[in-house]
């Protein structure tokens, strides 16, 4: 009994020594692994940032394509009025004559006037209360 108890301590001891020894060899693959992990986060991440950077110029392209379209609209619309400007001179004359308020030429609308007030009249609402004299007595 006590040789199977020893025969029992010494598998568990080099068991323990074999552990021990792999255990800078796990530690190293462990290490390994965790830096594959993190390079492949970075690579995903610069791909994530290299899409992002193509899909702003496409965008900022497109908006560049829309500013330039719209001022060649206004560009094209300023010259056509400068041509329509320049053929009617008949237009122009016109504009320079003063306008008139009543084109059927009817007199302007009277306003009506309110007679003057005379300042001995009294008005027929009074805007503040009288004055109580001093020494009239107070009722409650």
């Amino acid at each position: 009994m006590a040789r199977s108890t020893i025969a029992e301590m010494e598998a568990m001891l080099a068991e323990v020594s074999q552990r021990t020894a792999s255990m800078p060899a796990e530690a190293l693959e462990r290490t390994e692994q965790l830096q594959a992990q993190i390079e492949r986060g970075v690579e995903d991440l610069r791909a994530s940032a290299r899409r992002t950077a193509e899909e702003t110029a496409a965008i900022d392209q497109a908006f560049q394509e829309r500013v330039r379209r719209n001022y060649d609209m206004l560009s094209e619309a300023v010259a056509m009025m400068g041509m329509s400007a320049a053929s009617a001179p008949a237009l122009a004359a016109q504009a320079s004559r003063p306008a008139t308020r009543w084109p059927d030429r009817r007199a302007p609308p009277r306003r009506r006037r309110r007679p003057p007030r005379r300042p001995n009249r009294p008005r027929s609402s009074p805007t503040r209360r009288p004055r109580r004299p001093a020494h009239a007595p107070v009722c409650a």
